[in-house]
């Protein structure tokens, strides 16, 4: 932060200056464009400390629009009772700007009350476009089943506005992954989606990323005849398979080919076919990724295929993940992995061959992982942490210099029931809180398991043994659990590394029915980490049966400095990445994420991203990194509320990784290859790339950024 210069000395200066005469007024400082108002400031800063909703609402009155668009933001973010009713009075402001964001608004609640509202406001005469397009958005993600079922939702899909249309498709992504189980849409349905798609390839690529799963659910009972559900899935097959040959987009074709659903030997030759001489890296990952679900031997041969051959790195490692997705049944298929597991020059294909083979199992693959366990390459080793590996190399690993490898090796023991419990009780003591974490979480899941009510004529199931701990154990990791959590002890400010750590721990000591858990979970729900506080919650709720009342979420850093915090788009800072495989820049943008931007800058300022490494490349998808630990389970110390937008997640676009708890982002980084519609309004953007997107396609497992600087 930039010092502040005192009233008294800043008057000084005036009257040494002769700018200042003792009588005359003195004239407010010029606003500078862009910088958040005193007024908008206040609010933001409520905002931040999730104030409650009653500090909130006078800035719905305010006289100045853009503070009452963002206090509609701040209300939703607040959420609980009260908030839907300030979104409906904020949705009939005089001013479009405000009832555009109250439209966005709504639909970060979850709250499906105000489907209904957001639908209305799709409707209601004299809406802007833009106004139209976040109520479209909002009322899909609301919507649920309604949204096929009922003729107002449905119609959204074939809007006269493209742009209305393109948000409901949108929307559809991420709302369809939470309908458990599946519903039959109907053939009516299914043919307004695929004709409404035709004319443009996001559309398209949406409805496939939407919709994929439905071609395979059971038809609901009633709901549908078997020759009505038969001819939906037909439709469905038949416009995806179509898109993949002759579209010219490749994220169509990608999208498409995750769309098809179970192949049979002629449907994955047919997709082999146009993998072979399909140009694109990014097409060829979703067709690679399409095999996993071939059900014959053409599949496994097509991917082993692609192991061996392809040009791209991103490919062959999509080609490993999908024969790990088919277990035992690629086992001819081990060797070709061995060899990519030791000699591919791409470090992502190495790991994922090892994972692969991990997940095949069998004595060729289990001699692979376990020289893999010996690599110099701690990516490498981390990998072969896995369900293959024996008691002892795993103890080894556990002590590894290398934190990524004694987290994979810790988790892993924690999945093999008292086998492990050595392993865990050691790594408790971890010095790293994440190891620890590990090995608390491993204890929590060797707890002895109520019995399942035994069936009529049937005797009742016990835990097995290798699994569930004996009573003198458990007590054992208890003393070892309480030790080390009442020597993490939460900071009173701020969180800090041991987050993680202090929410294993109270999960661990409610899975083990510790008689300390009720006071310690209270003791924690003032904890200044929201997921430490959830963690504590969910204890509490364990032994109660409620989740219990908690303290008002505490201020998770102190706030942006009013000169730092930019609200406008318009002369935002750029920023210049220098990384192993090229430059690319990136334009903030404040509008859609103050407090991030402002702290990502100051970052960036700091030198905070110069050296760290992309940890996590998933091909087709994002490359991430950021992390000033290197694994993945840092945020930097710089925790920050959410701030989701409307601004869509498409290639080259910049977003904040988290955790589960939406106010968890930190300093990591991810950018994103293509169009992935499913992160919209679930994760906090920052900006966009501007020159050199095409070198996120050539970032690798482990490349580094070198340098961050201003432009």
């Amino acid at each position: 932060m930039r010092p502040r210069i005192p009233a008294a000395a800043a008057l000084a200066a005036l009257l040494a200056a002769g700018c200042y005469s003792p009588g005359e007024p003195v004239a407010p400082p010029a606003p500078v464009p862009g910088i958040a108002s005193p007024r908008l400031h206040h609010l933001l800063d409520l905002e931040d400390a999730r104030a409650p909703l009653a500090e909130l609402e006078p800035f719905l009155r305010d006289p100045d629009p853009e503070v009452r668009a963002r206090a509609a933001l701040a209300a939703a973010r607040k959420g609980g009772e009260g908030a839907a009713g300030l979104l409906r009075l904020a949705g009939r402001d005089p001013e479009a700007r405000v009832r555009e964001a109250a439209a966005f608004a709504m639909g970060i609640t979850d709250d499906p009350d105000l489907a209904g509202e957001a639908l209305g406001m799709t409707r209601r005469p004299g809406a802007t476009a833009a106004e139209r397009e976040a109520a479209a958005a909002a009322a899909v993600r609301l919507g649920g089943e309604r949204v096929w079922k009922e003729e107002g939702f449905a119609a959204l899909f074939g809007d006269a506005d493209f742009f209305v249309r393109r948000a409901a498709f949108r929307s559809l992504v991420s709302a369809v992954r939470g309908w458990q189980p599946k519903p039959v849409l109907g053939a009516p349905f299914t043919l307004l989606v695929m004709n409404a798609t035709r004319e443009d390839p996001v559309l398209v690529a949406c409805a496939a990323l939407a919709l994929r799963g439905f071609p395979d659910a059971d038809p609901t009972p009633g709901a549908t005849t078997p020759q009505e559900w038969q001819e939906n899935a037909r439709l469905f097959r038949t416009g995806w398979m179509t898109a993949l040959a002759v579209d010219t987009d490749p994220f169509v074709r990608m999208a498409s080919a995750l769309a098809l659903g179970p192949l049979d030997d002629a449907g994955a030759s047919k997709v082999w076919g146009i993998l072979s001489r399909d140009p694109s890296p990014i097409a060829r990952v979703g067709m690679s990724r399409a095999l996993a679900k071939g059900k014959g031997k053409t599949a496994i041969e097509a991917l082993r295929q692609v192991v061996e051959a392809d040009s791209d790195f991103s490919v062959r490692s999509a080609a490993c993940e999908a024969l790990g997705a088919k277990k035992e049944a690629a086992r001819d298929a081990v060797p070709a992995l061995a060899e990519a597991a030791a000699e591919d020059p791409s470090r992502l294909v190495r790991v994922a061959a090892v994972l692969a083979m991990d997940a095949i199992g069998g004595e060729e693959a289990t001699a692979a992982v376990k020289a893999t366990a010996e690599a110099e390459d701690p990516f490498l080793r981390a990998a072969a942490a896995g369900d293959l590996l024996p008691l002892g190399d795993l103890a080894r690993l556990a002590k590894d210099p290398e934190i990524r490898v004694r987290e994979s090796a810790v988790g892993e023991a924690g999945t093999r029931g008292r086998e492990g419990f050595a392993i865990c009780m050691d790594a408790l003591r971890d010095p790293d809180p994440v190891v620890a974490a590990n090995a608390a979480g491993g204890l929590a899941e060797m707890a002895p398991k109520d019995p399942v009510p035994a069936e009529k004529g049937k005797e009742s199931p016990r835990e097995p043994a290798a699994v569930a701990l004996e009573p003198a154990e458990a007590a054992q990791a208890v003393a070892a659990i309480e030790e080390v959590l009442a020597a993490q002890a939460a900071p009173v400010a701020a969180p800090d590394d041991g987050a993680d750590l202090r929410g294993a721990a109270l999960e661990a000591l409610g899975k083990l029915r510790a008689s300390t858990a009720r006071s310690l979970a209270t003791a924690h729900l003032g904890d200044p980490d929201p997921s430490v506080r959830e963690a504590a919650a969910k204890v509490i709720e364990g032994l109660d049966g409620k989740l219990p009342e908690t303290p008002l979420p505490q201020r998770l850093l102190p706030f942006v400095d009013p000169a730092d915090l930019r609200v406008l788009d318009e002369g935002a800072p750029r920023v210049r990445f220098e990384t192993d495989r090229g430059v690319f820049v990136v334009q903030t943008l404040p509008s859609a994420a103050p407090v991030h931007v402002a702290r990502f800058l100051e970052r960036v300022r700091a030198g905070g991203y110069d050296g760290t490494a992309f940890h996590r490349i998933v091909p087709a998808f994002v490359v991430q990194g950021g992390d000033p630990r290197g694994d993945g389970s840092g945020n930097g110390g710089s925790p920050t509320r959410q701030e989701f937008s409307p601004v869509p997640y498409d290639r080259g676009v910049l977003g904040v990784p988290r955790s589960q708890h939406p106010d968890s982002g930190g300093c990591q980084l991810f950018f994103c290859h293509g169009t992935t519609p499913h992160l919209d309004q679930r994760y906090t953007v920052m900006g966009r790339i501007v020159e050199g997107v095409e070198v996120l396609d050539r970032i690798d497992l482990g490349d580094r950024i070198l340098r961050a600087a201003l432009q």
